[in-house]
């Protein structure tokens, strides 16, 4: 009895050891700037490049593969309360909620492009574009 206990308490403890084995619960952040949304993703089972997003699921249906580092900007989203979802083939939606898209602006975005290229991005207006 104690051999089959061990035996086990081991086995569960080889599953919580082992990463791939381990449920990670995956963290995804949606933010919305001026007709763009920044998506990011991280902590899912596979890699980010196989997860898909979906900028306007009630509106312009549309399936964006992500990018590999798991950090993109989704550009012409039009302004408003936009449901976005976020999900991957292996694991199902990871995300859905909405986020508040604003008006373009193309003085402000030049200005904001300007200070990212300079290095100064915490003087970026944009949201989307930190």
């Amino acid at each position: 009895m104690r051999i089959a206990a061990a035996a086990l308490l081991s086995a569960g403890a080889v599953l919580l050891a082992d990463p791939a084995l381990a449920a990670a619960e995956p963290s995804v952040q949606v933010v919305g700037g001026r007709e763009r949304i920044k998506v990011s993703v991280a902590g899912t089972e596979y890699p980010a490049d196989r997860c898909l997003v979906d900028p306007d699921a009630d509106g312009n249906t549309q399936s964006i593969p992500m990018n590999g580092s798991g950090t993109m900007v989704v550009e012409g989203v039009a302004a408003g309360s936009r449901r976005v979802l976020v999900w991957c083939p292996q694991g199902g939606t990871i995300f859905q909620g909405h986020v508040d898209v604003q008006p373009g602006n193309p003085v402000l975005d030049m200005q904001d492009r300007v200070y990212a290229g300079a290095g100064s991005s915490a003087r970026v207006t944009d949201p989307a574009l930190r």
